[in-house]
């Protein structure tokens, strides 16, 4: 049996179980009118579940390397901030991290049948893009001030592979008033991993490279909170960029 063969069938297997347990967990949420305030600790299995299933997926097609775990804070809250070209990059920064974490996600997803329901169950919550978003800021402190995980990509939309644009202001501000670690994330290959357009994963080399955690305790205090929320946005993506650069030495 080619190796060709085997990915074919790992893949409708994977995709079996992906709309099996998709399915069972928008019922789950449908049922019990599961909300974005629902703490992720009750959905831990649903979570731990899809981490492995992707761990494996990225394993088969990804061949995907990890460097840097030992980095990540064992406690306490703080951001994970991760450059961004492919749909695939959330699951690879969630299947990376050692804690269960939040997503912000955009609020257009939770209106998809059955996935919009389904993603609430592992750590997902809406933003609403183009517009401030009170509902997911505050909801995004209350997380870190609990001393949980939260994932956000300072770009705020994917970019084209290769490309690394600047954080998006929201992003510094979101820092700045949580006054909490920022993790920085650098990812390559997910986009040759799952393309624009593409519905099944294909063969690629995925590194995620994860450095150490930034702390800004030098800008709490600054004079111009403008000036010091941009230079978070600034130190991050130059972190950002640094892994990127170092990702595929792995």
């Amino acid at each position: 049996m080619t190796v060709r063969c085997c990915r074919r069938i790992a893949a409708g297997i994977l995709a079996y179980l992906v709309g099996l347990m998709g399915g069972l967990a928008g019922a789950v949420a449908r049922h019990l009118r599961v909300t974005r305030n629902s703490p992720l600790t009750m959905w831990e299995p649903m979570y731990v579940f899809f981490r492995w299933l992707f761990r494996v997926s990225f394993v088969i097609w990804g061949r995907w390397k990890i460097k840097g775990r030992s980095h990540l804070p064992s406690n306490g809250g703080y951001i994970v901030a991760a450059n961004h070209v492919s749909f695939i990059d959330p699951p690879i920064v969630g299947g990376a991290l050692i804690r269960p974490a939040y997503f912000m996600a955009k609020a257009e997803l939770f209106k998809t049948p059955v996935f919009g329901d389904a993603i609430p169950l592992v750590g997902a919550y809406p933003v609403k893009r183009g517009s401030p978003d009170r509902a997911a800021v505050k909801r995004t402190l209350d997380l870190l001030s609990r001393g949980e995980v939260v994932s956000i990509f300072p770009e705020g939309t994917r970019r084209p592979p290769g490309e690394l644009g600047d954080a998006e202001s929201g992003f510094g501000w979101l820092v700045y008033k949580a006054r909490v670690p920022v993790v920085p994330i650098g990812i390559t290959g997910s986009a040759d991993l799952l393309p624009r357009g593409a519905r099944f994963l294909k063969t690629a080399r995925v590194r995620v490279h994860i450095g150490e955690p930034l702390n800004f305790d030098d800008l709490w205090d600054a004079p111009d909170s403008r000036q010091a929320m941009k230079e978070i946005g600034v130190r991050t993506m130059t972190a950002i960029q640094s892994l990127i650069r170092t990702a595929d030495d792995q």
